[in-house]
């Protein structure tokens, strides 16, 4: 038995649903509606019927449960009033005995198109839940900003796969993080119950979350919960997360030496494996570090700063103890199966920029095709580890072709996007030929960019080119498509790139068409008396922002973001899929450009030679297609295993230095091929849970074996 959303009910679904707490016996699921509403929660076994946990009446739902079963699948759905709010989504409890992963991401919320790039990369990867090292909504941790830069984007995670947060230093820059605990659920689980660092189990790991904005000096109550944690856990794998980078080459925030000199003595004494951090927008692993110095492999902690969830990037050099480093977007995924840990940067491309494996009571096993990792030069995939490619993973991992892959493959293919030597300009999305009147190519109706500061009553209908940048520009684009004869079923938008940047901007649609273009140049005084589309028409809150807090009918519509063009050169057409945006039938249609970076980009606008070209794909006569009003990721993911590798289990003694195998792979370039190195608020009722974790008190550590491959 399957539950269905109604549209009967007055309440409307605003965030959610998103999971939190989850252990090997309960989860608490949490959603916020429009209206207050009867909350809650269907819930049933895969192959079974639904029961109904109810929760109290509110806007914000929490509604936790018990009594499940370690390492099921369940289905559920929120209710307002009795009505499921959502469709059915899928999450599994922990086993302590299964193999799972994890993704790590930090520095996302952005609300920008490199955010949705990573965004988008995490879909692809198979993983059982996520940790964020913070600074998780920019610039401020504003409440209004929560859905934007993070519900909004993750949204087809979250339902799925447990989030687990960590604060950031923005995250705390509005009410000491106040929206942030309002926001999230953490354990609570240390003496002075503050949510704000916690500790949770996920198979046979221990996992610590601290809040390097607070306190960490030794007699503090945080450092004291880590020290006594540590010290409690008997996990094969200790692993440690906070936001502030204590091991960075980077260049604007560097190592903070304070917090090192802290905390790095617990990690020794407890045989903590991995620390994983942020704050860095970069990547760099260092090499195994025990008393502030490099050691043998396995004989000390590994840490990650993983800083690259999409804000713009920062430098990163090299130290002493760097392993590699790299200034890129990326993901960091982190995989264990009983005795082996592997940790791996994938890159928006889905090449493996960096890789460590620690095995603890043996040597590891030799990469080899079929072993479900990406760990050899020349493997496109393995399995179900296949971020890079478009379809399956073929035998010899390596992609399988499939329509979307921008290649043909004969004879199922006649062509495949710009590979149409067969038919030029008339591949279809089935990578067939089509007939020209299946495609329809248009110029915007009109286009301008808006402008803050000394230029924010100005038009500039009339301009050449298209500026986007934060927080003073933004594009607009006006498409007629009223006479389309057919539903859309793909749009692809080119521009023509006059200046470049690191963030060629995101995409999002404007309800609202009935913008004036106006015919001013923006070029001198004279263009403020254009009649066209102002800043001031935008920020009508006029606090030099434009966001979720103004009241324009031509505000972008920030939770229905496109991804976007990522970075962007001058004098190349860069194209993007938009296809959500134009699939409500025949009309006008708008669409916005915002840019993250500081760093202007500006594109040709209509009255140049390289005008912008919106190119649709119709249906056949006779079909028709779902309008969506969607328009983030498509494919949501289930909790799923991907590792195979088997090693020895982990013996324990009474040592407190663990001695680790540690192979690693690093890769300095965006292809495919690696190379191999040494070492390798609203009214609010809530039904909530604290989900506390007390291992039994023990002075044993783990302890493993090392060796070192090439």
């Amino acid at each position: 038995m399957r539950l269905a959303p109604s549209t009967a009910t007055a309440a409307i679904l605003t965030r959610g649903p998103y999971l939190q707490l989850l252990t090997r016996q309960s989860v608490t699921v949490v959603w916020n509606t429009e209206a207050a509403a009867a909350c809650a929660l269907a819930i049933r076994p895969l192959d079974g019927i639904p029961t109904v946990r109810a929760g109290g009446t509110g806007t914000v739902c929490a509604v936790a449960v018990d009594g499940l079963t370690p390492g099921a699948a369940y289905a559920y759905a929120p209710l307002a009033d009795g009505v499921p709010l959502a469709p059915e989504a899928v999450f599994r409890t922990d086993d302590p005995n299964r193999p799972f992963s994890f993704l790590v991401i930090g520095d996302s919320g952005c609300d920008c198109s490199d955010q949705l790039a990573v965004r988008d990369t995490m879909l692809k990867t198979p993983a059982d839940f996520i940790l964020h090292t913070g600074d998780m909504v920019y610039d401020t941790g504003a409440p209004q900003d929560f859905d934007p830069s993070f519900f909004a984007p993750y949204r087809d995670f979250i339902r799925q796969l447990v989030l687990w947060p960590c604060l950031g230093n923005h995250d705390v820059e509005t009410g000491g993080g106040a929206p942030w605990r309002d926001a999230f659920y953490t354990p609570a689980n240390n003496p002075a119950g503050s949510e704000d660092y916690y500790s949770f189990d996920a198979g046979n790991a221990h996992v610590v979350v601290l809040d390097s904005n607070a306190s960490t000096r030794p007699g503090s109550a945080q450092y004291t919960f880590l020290d006594h944690d540590l010290a409690a856990s008997t996990a094969t794998w200790k692993l440690v997360a906070f936001h502030h980078t204590i091991y960075s080459s980077g260049t604007v925030h560097g190592s903070n030496l304070t917090i090192r000199a802290n905390l790095v003595p617990l990690f020794d004494t407890h045989g903590v494996d991995l620390v994983l951090m942020g704050h860095e927008h970069n990547y760099e692993r260092t090499n195994p570090l025990r008393g502030n110095q490099v050691v043998s492999a396995g004989q000390g902690t590994i840490y990650i700063t993983t800083g690259g969830g999409g804000q713009a990037l920062y430098r990163v050099g090299s130290s002493s103890f760097t392993a590699h480093s790299e200034s890129v977007h990326h993901v960091t995924r982190v995989a264990v199966n009983d005795g082996s840990l592997l940790a791996q940067m994938i890159r928006t491309d889905g090449t493996i920029g960096d890789e460590v494996m620690l095995v603890k009571g043996g040597v590891p096993l030799p990469p080899r095709c079929g072993d479900g990792l990406i760990n050899q030069a020349g493997e496109q995939c393995d399995g179900a580890d296949r971020a890079a490619c478009v379809g399956p993973c073929a035998a010899d991992c390596t992609c399988a072709p499939v329509c979307g892959d921008g290649h043909v493959d004969p004879p199922a293919e006649a062509c495949d996007g710009a590979d149409d030597a067969a038919c030029p300009g008339l591949c279809l999305s089935n990578c067939q030929c089509g007939d020209p009147a299946a495609f329809m190519t248009l110029t915007p109706v009109a286009d301008t960019f808006i402008e803050s500061g000394t230029q924010a009553t100005w038009d500039h209908g009339a301009a050449d080119h298209l500026n986007a940048s934060v927080p003073s520009d933004l594009i607009y684009l006006k498409f007629d498509l009223s006479a389309v004869p057919a539903p859309v079923t793909r749009a692809t938008l080119m521009l023509h790139c006059i200046d470049g940047s690191d963030d060629g901007g995101a995409i999002y649609p404007v309800a609202d068409s009935r913008w004036v273009e106006g015919d001013g140049t923006g070029l001198d005084a004279p263009s403020a008396l254009g009649p066209g589309l102002k800043w001031t028409d935008v920020d009508t809150n006029a606090d030099g922002v434009v966001d979720t807090r103004d009241a324009s009918p031509w505000l972008p519509e920030f939770a229905r973001a496109m991804r976007g063009f990522g970075t962007v050169v001058a004098g190349r057409d860069f194209t993007v899929d938009v296809t959500p945006a134009f699939q409500a039938g025949p009309g006008v249609y708008t669409v916005a450009i915002t840019s993250n970076s500081s760093n202007k980009v500006s594109y040709a606008s209509r009255e140049s030679a390289a005008p912008p070209v919106l190119r649709v794909e119709l249906a056949r006569p006779g079909t028709t297609t779902t309008t969506t009003s969607s328009t983030t990721s498509s494919t949501s993911t289930t909790s799923t295993t991907v590792l195979t590798t088997s090693t020895s289990t982990t013996s324990t003694t009474q040592s407190t230095t663990p001695t680790t195998t540690t192979s690693t792979t690093s890769s300095t370039t965006s292809s495919t091929s690696t190379t191999s190195t040494t070492s390798s608020t609203t009214s609010t009722s809530t039904t909530s849970t604290t989900s506390t974790t007390v291992p039994a008190t023990t002075t044993s550590t783990s302890s493993t074996t090392t060796t070192s491959t090439t």
